[in-house]
């Protein structure tokens, strides 16, 4: 391999990286929002982690491998959820 490939190969993990963490971001936004807007149209939100349960029981993937995805570990989304949905219920 010669030094140019090396630099690509640098750049290329370095921009993919960036985007990941890009993209699980605006993920994570959109299901605060998603959760918000069940809440605000149907007075509660219960259930709204449901989805991401079975989507991580189904995939079977090892947290760590999560790191690889552009999506976020199912675990980090149910968490978010639960938080949002918390956060609405207080006055």
């Amino acid at each position: 391999m010669c030094s140019s490939d090396l630099l690509f190969s640098v750049a290329e993990a370095g921009t993919s990286a960036m985007l990941r963490h890009y993209s699980r971001a605006q993920e994570e936004g959109a299901d605060r929002f998603g959760a918000r807007l069940v809440f605000e149209t149907f007075g509660s939100a219960e259930g709204a982690d449901k989805l991401f349960k079975l989507l991580r029981d189904l995939e079977g993937m090892p947290n760590w491998a999560y790191m690889l995805t552009t999506h976020p570990d199912p675990d980090r989304r149910i968490r978010a959820i639960r938080e949002t949905v918390e956060s609405l219920r207080k006055p």
